[in-house]
């Protein structure tokens, strides 16, 4: 009876330390992180400020937002590297091919021309030429019109890529270059922020403020019609295109400005 009951315990103990052990082994396996989600990249007090974000990550076209504002693609617009040579984490637009992407019908933006709002986003150009194209980064609607603006509002390129902002009224250009910068016709990353309190618009490129006129007004006040247009009319790329619902400060700007590809 006591080598029976000896037996079992002896069983039990070695079960016990088989078990043990292979715990401690599984303990040590290496776990996969979780994958962030890419609106992790924006500054936790700007989140809930943020309308809709396209980070372009492995060429997605899904906003990283939560609000499900997926742009469209039915045109040869392709991914392409990032400003951090990061492959497919951002877009290519070829202006020959009508490259651009779309979000149809986007009552998200109704009344967005005409309220306190910011954009942030990343472009490259690839049209270099001493001309006057207007290449369009984001805006609402289509058409070129008075004041240097196509389609509702508009975000772009013009008179010898210099950034550009408008809606049916006002506009406002950039005049000369930040201090100490290239041309804005070099082909280079740069970074894009335009703000917006009302009818006073600011432009930043490289977080430095614009030396910038005014044209209006002109025309209707702006309409709530028309798609959501990214690329169209432009040679180059995008990249983390964010578009808020306040005025960012000087500081958030430069924040933005200083984060690194929102690449997941």
């Amino acid at each position: 009876m006591k080598n029976s009951i000896f037996k079992i315990m002896f069983v039990m103990m070695i079960s016990t330390l088989l078990f043990n052990c292979q715990n401690d082994d599984n303990s040590n396996t290496p776990v996969t992180p979780v994958t962030p989600n890419a609106i992790d990249c924006i500054p936790v007090n700007l989140q809930n400020s943020l309308i809709a974000f396209y980070p372009f990550s492995n060429g997605s076209l899904n906003d990283a937002s939560g609000n499900n504002y997926h742009l469209t693609n039915s045109t040869t617009a392709s991914p392409g590297t990032d400003r951090n040579g990061n492959a497919t984490c951002a877009f290519h637009f070829k202006k020959a091919n009508g490259d651009y992407l779309e979000y149809v019908n986007p009552v998200f933006l109704n009344g967005f021309a005409l309220q306190d709002f910011s954009i942030s986003l990343w472009y490259k150009n690839e049209n270099t030429q001493a001309n006057s194209d207007f290449e369009l980064l984001i805006g609402r609607d289509d058409g070129f019109h008075c004041p240097n603006t196509n389609g509702q509002w508009s975000i772009a390129l013009y008179d010898l890529r210099k950034p550009n902002f408008g809606n049916n009224q006002f506009s406002i250009n950039w005049d000369s270059d930040p201090p100490n910068s290239v041309s804005v016709t070099t082909s280079q990353w740069r970074h894009l922020v335009i703000i917006s309190a009302g009818l006073n618009f600011q432009i930043f490129l490289d977080g430095e403020s614009s030396s910038s006129f005014t044209i209006g007004p002109c025309g209707p006040t702006s309409s709530d019609i028309g798609n959501l247009f990214l690329g169209k009319y432009f040679d180059g790329y995008l990249d983390d295109v964010a578009i808020f619902n306040r005025v960012l400060t000087s500081t958030e700007i430069n924040i933005l400005k200083n984060l690194g590809s929102c690449c997941m």
